[in-house]
């Protein structure tokens, strides 16, 4: 996925949050279908008439588009890899000197993560693939309480990877 057109206006945010302006979350959900229609006419080009495909990639069982565990660890990452972590939590990166406002204004992160049922209306409206089974495994609290400290590494390190170069060119964290 790439980043939509019109996130212009995400200010003070690197992903959709419950601060973004509805046209933010609008763009993300845009651009997920468009890519995701692209995606199934593809693959229905080379899959052989009778044959099956499975997909499994990150969503969400709420409606709210604005939930996720990944907007926490993004934000976690940013304080970490300018080598402070600051304590408080919510505090905002702009707030703790590690990043310009501007540079987190002109960044945003590509990632949505769809509801169940937008899924499934995106498969039907492409036409290509009949659905046959679509489940939804979740991580409860409790199993990301019963983590051990190695698998949460692995999760912070597979962000890190997706996004240092990104963060450290558009905000030159390391200057």
């Amino acid at each position: 996925m790439s980043v939509p057109e019109g996130p212009e206006n995400n200010k003070g945010n690197v992903y959709m949050s419950k601060t973004s302006p509805p046209k933010v979350l609008e763009a993300y959900s845009k651009q997920f279908h468009r890519d995701f229609i692209t995606f199934l006419h593809l693959r229905s080009k080379e899959i052989i008439p009778g044959e099956q495909m499975v997909l499994t990639f990150a969503g969400t069982s709420l409606q709210d588009p604005t939930y996720s565990q990944f907007e926490m660890e993004a934000q976690t990452y940013i304080r970490q890899s300018s080598g402070r972590f600051e304590k408080e939590e919510k505090e905002h990166p702009c707030e703790c000197g590690l990043v310009k406002e501007a540079d987190i204004d002109s960044f945003n992160i590509p990632f949505y993560t769809p509801y169940r049922d937008e899924v499934e209306a995106i498969i039907q409206k492409e036409g290509s693939f009949n659905l046959q089974s679509l489940k939804v495994l979740e991580e409860t609290v409790e199993d990301v309480r019963n983590h051990n400290e190695n698998e949460c590494l692995s999760d912070k390190q597979k962000i890190r990877g997706t996004f240092s170069a990104k963060l450290i060119s558009s905000w030159r964290l390391y200057n």
